[in-house]
This record gives structure tokens, sequence and C-alpha cells, in this order.
């Protein structure tokens, strides 16, 4: 893949970006906000996957896991977030995804 400015060349990224089912936009297209809002929505649709079961903060004092699809035991599963967790002050807190698609918590590694 030959590098210029940093980037692979146009063709190398139009395979890229292809193979991860993301079209362009058609240049001179009529068309060009409904193929816009596509290529958000393949952006989006393919960041989601990887944000899936990422931990956040919905506020200063809880922990909650993003909702997504993922794969347990060869099993596709989804998981879809319940309500947000208050851990344990001032001590360290893992999180994990049992079994049973429940997100648990512990300190200092006691899951």
């Amino acid at each position: 893949m030959a590098m210029a400015g940093g980037y692979p060349a146009e063709t190398d990224i139009d395979v890229y970006l292809s193979d991860r089912g993301l079209e362009l936009l058609t240049p001179g297209n009529g068309l060009f906000i409904a193929e816009h809002k596509r290529f958000v929505w393949g952006l989006l649709n393919a960041m989601g996957w990887s944000a899936a079961l990422g931990v956040y903060c919905p506020s200063l004092t809880t922990f909650n896991v993003r909702g997504g699809g993922y794969l347990f035991n060869g099993t596709v599963k989804t998981y879809t977030p319940g309500d947000a967790v208050n851990p344990t002050d001032n001590d360290t807190t893992y999180v994990w995804l049992d079994a049973d698609n429940a997100v648990g918590s512990g300190i200092d590694g006691d899951g």
C-alpha cells in the first residue's frame, strides 16, 4: 500500500471503504443528500459495533455499559443497558458482563 502525505493511495482508500460496506458519494449526483446520509449512517453503524459494551459514566458517581451485539461462547447476543450502577466510593471498581447478559461490578478484583 503506497502512502502519500500519511495516507494510502486513493484507490487503496476506495477498496478499504468498499470492503467495509461504506459507499462513496457520486460526483455531480443530484441525490447528494441521500447519498451523504447513507455514508454517515455507514460510518456510525461501523463505529457502533466498536463502541458496543464500552463503559461510560452517565453521571459523576455512576457508570453504565453501552448496548450492542457481541459474541459469547460462540453465541451472538445483544446487551440492552439497564440502570446505571453506583460503585463503591474511593476504590478500584471492575466491570464485567456475565453469561446472563447482566452487568456485574466489584472492588479489588472480587468478581
